[in-house]
């Protein structure tokens, strides 16, 4: 018998970013003042010294956004899905959670209709999601082009090609062209 131990990864909330483009509304943005208003009044009557008083400004300003805001879903990769989109995702997540625990062959066999239903729909959404965002990117690389924003368009042409630029893995070759395998050779070229 072979047991292998697999390792959980937890995805921290601290360290996705703010999902800022919820200040559009105006409805959230006063919220936010207002909380904000709220924990700074409360900062006026702490009298300690400057590294005190920048750490409890910035979890002030920090707990105020997480509060209101919240964070953002979904992974880089995932920037692309709406709001919309996610809430189709979690409604199918619930009725698969349902389908699941149902012990009745008729319940299961509807829970299953729903469930497929709901995933075209997702799968729909998702295409159209994407092809939204892709729509946008191109125009604004559109107009970074006619502004001669050159940082601006190759940012967006690393969005959309999903490229990753890191060299670390470039070969090494000798001064014939012959590409150097080991390190002891790899490091003999770059004495």
């Amino acid at each position: 018998m072979k047991v292998k131990f697999k390792r959980l990864t937890k995805r921290k909330l601290e360290n996705r970013p703010l999902d800022i483009t919820k200040l559009r509304d105006n409805q959230i943005a006063e919220n936010y003042r207002v909380e904000l208003k709220n924990r700074f009044d409360a900062l006026v009557t702490i009298d300690d010294d400057l590294e005190q008083k920048w750490t409890s400004f910035k979890t002030a300003i920090t707990e105020a956004a997480k509060n209101t805001l919240g964070n953002i879903r979904g992974t880089h990769k995932e920037q692309w899905i709406s709001k919309e989109t996610w809430d189709l995702i979690d409604h199918r997540k619930f009725v698969k959670s349902k389908r699941d625990q149902a012990k009745v062959v008729q319940q299961i066999e509807d829970l299953n209709k729903e469930y497929n239903t709901i995933n075209k729909k997702v799968k729909n959404a998702c295409k159209v999601d994407k092809e939204n965002w892709i729509e946008n990117k191109c125009n604004e690389a559109e107009e970074a082009a006619i502004k001669n924003d050159t940082r601006t368009l190759f940012k967006v042409v690393r969005d959309l090609s999903n490229v990753n630029t890191s060299s670390k893995n470039v070969p090494i070759k000798s001064k014939s062209g012959k590409l150097l395998i080991t390190e002891e050779e790899q490091l003999k070229r770059w004495e």
